[in-house]
């Protein structure tokens, strides 16, 4: 049987590969920029992905008990965007071959904090 926690960590794994998607075509405002985020391997996007996974696993947004607030929820959500933010910046910045580009960087994790807080709104009165 498939438990909420296991729906809410793949919703979030395609919410963040969409929000990377969308934040290089706004970017760089050309279909051809995907190519870049292509080319490098899927090295860094894996990296990206198990990252917000994990961060968002330590702040408990998988924990289905916690989804009786609001509150919590938002800025659980905010915070696990900007922790994550500072780790993979940390990890680009050690790691230069793997970054994606600040601009970018920063449009994703503002695009999948909106996504996120939006989603674990409407899944609050499923699971």
């Amino acid at each position: 049987m498939i438990q909420p926690k296991h729906i809410l960590v793949f919703v979030d794994l395609l919410l963040a590969f969409s929000s990377l998607i969308c934040a290089f075509l706004l970017r760089f405002l050309s279909a051809d920029s995907l190519n870049l985020l292509w080319r490098e391997g899927l090295l860094r996007i894996c990296i990206y992905l198990v990252v917000i996974v994990i961060i968002s696993y330590f702040f408990e947004l998988y924990e289905k008990s916690k989804f009786i607030s609001r509150k919590f929820l938002i800025l659980r959500c905010v915070y696990t965007s900007l922790v994550t933010f500072l780790v993979l910046s940390t990890l680009f910045f050690l790691f230069p071959p793997l970054e994606f580009g600040r601009g970018v960087l920063v449009l994703s994790f503002i695009l999948f904090a909106l996504a996120q807080i939006i989603s674990r709104l409407i899944l609050r009165s499923f699971l």
